[in-house]
């Protein structure tokens, strides 16, 4: 670290943030690692913990750091780039991103369509439904809670390894079957117990759900889904 200016132009709280920012992008700070607690920077800039709060302030505002309650602030791990207008796999979008993707099934079985499930896929309200509940990781970390239904012609997909391999990948090239356009609607809301247990984050934790279904090129609708997200670890790109 060098000197801080105290007779600069530049404010003690913006040359400590900047000097958190390099270390960041020189890897002496690496993603998800626990940055010193106010006390030990205040020590070591030798400055007031209010200078400290104010680095940190912008720092976490600009999504450089993140705090967790009860543990304290860590540096923010890489984002995955999602484009929401294409068609997807969270593999492909993990590819892109320079990261490591994997699941995990939680639960694989018959379920009887909703309202909502008979209106995104075309069916009728009572129909059997294969559903599939998944959690996805991009590097270890679990960062998608992902609710999938088909109609009853899918019934395959529950003989299928969906875990160690892309399930667009199995369908396409085992089924020939390719998912080429979907509509998907955005919301805000918050983890229930399941889901904050799942991935890892408090009760009532901020998440972004996408309610939606992916067609082939004939419009027939191959899924529908409720993604549960952290919003934190991913780039919306419209």
């Amino acid at each position: 670290m060098e000197k801080l200016d105290a007779h600069g132009s530049m404010p003690l709280y913006k040359q400590i943030k900047d000097d958190i920012i390099g270390k960041i992008r020189s890897g002496a700070l690496q993603p998800g690692e626990r940055l010193k607690a106010e006390p030990e920077l205040a020590a070591e800039y030798d400055v007031s913990r209010t200078t400290i709060r104010s680095a940190i302030n912008e720092l976490a505002e600009q999504n450089f750091l993140v705090r967790r309650q009860g543990k304290g602030t860590f540096v923010c791990n890489r984002k995955l780039e999602r484009d929401i207008t294409k068609v997807m796999s969270h593999t492909e979008i993990c590819a892109l991103s320079g990261m490591v993707p994997g699941a995990r099934t939680i639960s694989a079985g018959m379920t009887l369509a909703n309202q909502l499930d008979a209106e995104l896929l075309n069916v009728k309200p009572g129909e059997k439904l294969v559903s599939i509940l998944r959690l996805r990781y991009a590097d270890g970390i679990p960062v998608i809670l992902e609710d999938l239904a088909f109609s009853w012609d899918y019934r395959f997909m529950l003989n299928e390894d969906i875990e160690s391999s892309s399930l667009y990948e199995v369908l396409r090239n085992k089924y020939h079957i390719v998912p080429v356009q979907s509509q998907k609607q955005i919301e805000f809301t918050f983890a229930n117990e399941t889901q904050s247990r799942l991935l890892c984050v408090p009760e009532n934790y901020p998440l972004l759900l996408i309610i939606g279904y992916a067609a082939d090129a004939n419009g027939n609708r191959v899924h529908r889904t409720y993604q549960y997200i952290l919003g934190d670890r991913f780039k919306m790109i419209v």
